[in-house]
């Protein structure tokens, strides 16, 4: 079960609901990856791909949803008012969103990536480049995200 900021019992806190976000940038990267990826060996003892293999493509860092939307929302410059998930809407995809949790292991992503990893390994990674203008890869400062020249 995912951690909780209490028990939802009378008077408690809700528990907080994980999402696990990604990059666009870092999506592309993975569908591109898992085509190059070789599988075991076949009958005839050479490597052949394994389509059957499955990626979690998530960041490094699942996050509860409350505090993502905090973020988005300081660099918009706007305040979140009416408490937790005031900015997420109040139609019925947003109520079932807010009871979702979407905490997922990418282990396996980052085996396929290897010492490349993510471009964007956190949320606040991928939303820092797009509120720079920096979307497609590279920041304003022609530098990745990490930091590295381009």
């Amino acid at each position: 079960p995912p951690p909780s900021s209490g028990d939802a019992a009378a008077g408690s806190p809700e528990p907080l609901r994980y999402v696990s976000r990604v990059h666009v940038d870092d999506i592309v990267r993975a569908v591109l990856a898992s085509m190059d990826t070789v599988g075991p060996a076949g009958c005839a003892g050479s490597a052949v791909r394994d389509p059957h293999r499955v990626y979690n493509v998530a960041d490094d860092a699942p996050t509860p949803r409350a505090e993502v939307m905090r973020y988005a929302s300081g660099l918009l410059g706007q305040v979140e008012e009416g408490g937790p998930g005031a900015l997420e809407g109040n139609d019925a995809r947003a109520r079932r969103r807010a009871t979702e949790c979407k905490r997922v292991c990418n282990r396996r992503l980052g085996e396929l990536l290897g010492d490349q990893g993510l471009l964007y390994p956190t949320y606040r990674h991928g939303l820092d480049a797009i509120h720079a203008g920096g979307a497609s890869g590279e920041s304003s400062a022609g530098r990745s995200p990490r930091g590295t020249p381009t």
